[in-house]
């Protein structure tokens, strides 16, 4: 059964802001342990449709991968994509607690989504009607 290594652990809970340097770092975390043999850069260039030379880079976490790249790789292989997902998670979390706008302790603002939501359903049931 595969172990997490220790260096991981310490930041699986760790709030971090994503930074090109900390994604490079995450996928070629993931890639090596999803992909550890010789050879690895030629088969996960075959198998995400990359060059060997940009697998090789995202290997030494010289570089991030782009978008349509980064969600091939996650498809393949589940390394990368649990490595993206904790990096989501932090993220959130790292939001959730830092301080609001206003510089008091609180959180973002809410979905906008959710915002126009609630407006709308306040004015139609204020006898607004719509927004």
């Amino acid at each position: 059964m595969w172990k997490c290594p220790k260096e991981v652990r310490k930041t699986m809970n760790a709030t971090v802001e994503i930074t090109p340097e900390i994604v490079s770092a995450s996928v070629a975390r993931g890639l090596r342990a999803a992909v550890p043999e010789r050879g690895a850069c030629k088969l996960i260039a075959r198998r995400i449709a990359a060059t060997p030379r940009t697998v090789e880079a995202w290997l030494a976490g010289e570089s991030a991968p782009n978008a349509a790249s980064l969600l091939r790789m996650m498809a393949e292989y589940e390394t990368v994509c649990d490595e993206v997902l904790r990096l989501i998670g932090a993220d959130r979390q790292r939001r959730r607690t830092a301080p609001g706008p206003a510089g008091g302790a609180g959180r973002y603002p809410p979905n906008p989504g959710v915002l126009t939501w609630a407006v709308f359903t306040l004015r139609t049931t204020a006898g607004g009607g719509s927004p």
